[in-house]
């Protein structure tokens, strides 16, 4: 794979993303009130529930402080939830909207490889997902300062949590963009997929002791994403893209 064809590729396909109002409104959008809107606003509610100053010592069933709740409970479920959500609506405009535009022939005929496109379009998923979800995802993280004291590890470990989910959903995104051939087919078989995550989140943030919590969920969630991604090269293939 050429690095250099690589770079201009992905140059290419940031520029796009950039030049498409639909995109940067829908992505934009999604991770303003996915990852900082609704922490927020839970966060507010907790506090009013434990009333000023004990958030932190307020007990409640099963999950414990309040300000464990908040911290390891909420804060890592909506940030799974937004990281994987936002890489699946910029998927649907790097990677789905060729085939349903029925433009993939004119990939072939660029002297580029299939390889090289594809990985090109993943990673500027990457990074333009990575460049929505990372502001408003710290904006939270420091709202939930303003309530709790955290841990010494709590921004290093939601920020490797970040970056896990968001790379697993790179192989998410390219199965579905193999399976499906039109954007309706991608965002019905991307929301099924979606479940599972959510519940092996929860099940995750439930039953896993805090030390190890969100570096285990980050690791689950990224195994199950390398998992999808070599299915969709090894099994799939990539020439289902132009087929």
């Amino acid at each position: 794979m050429r690095v250099d064809v690589l770079r201009i590729l992905i140059d290419k396909e940031l520029r796009q993303l950039l030049r498409s109002p639909s995109a940067a409104f829908a992505t934009l959008l999604a991770g303003f009130v996915i990852l900082l809107v609704t922490p927020v606003s839970q966060m507010l509610l907790l506090a009013r529930l434990a009333g000023p100053g004990a958030l932190l010592e307020q007990r409640l069933p099963v999950v414990g402080s309040a300000g464990e709740f908040l911290l390891y409970f909420l804060m890592p479920f909506w940030l799974v939830f937004g990281s994987r959500f936002v890489p699946m609506l910029t998927s649907i405009h790097t990677l789905t909207s060729e085939r349903d535009q029925r433009t993939t022939e004119l990939l072939v005929a660029l002297p580029v490889s299939l390889p090289e496109i594809l990985h090109a379009k993943l990673i500027a998923n990457l990074l333009y997902a990575g460049a929505v979800c990372l502001p408003p995802a710290l904006v939270a993280v420091g709202a939930a300062a303003g309530f709790v004291p955290l841990p010494p590890l709590y921004v290093a470990e939601t920020l490797l949590l970040l970056a896990l989910v968001l790379a697993g959903a790179l192989g998410v995104n390219l199965m579905v963009t193999l399976l499906t051939r039109d954007i309706r087919a991608s965002g019905n078989l991307n929301g099924l997929l979606l479940v599972p995550t959510l519940l092996i989140t929860v099940v995750v943030l439930l039953l896993v002791p805090i030390p190890a919590r969100l570096p285990v969920l980050g690791l689950l969630l990224f195994a199950g994403g390398a998992l999808c991604f070599l299915l969709a090269v090894r099994w799939i293939s990539l020439e289902r893209y132009v087929s």
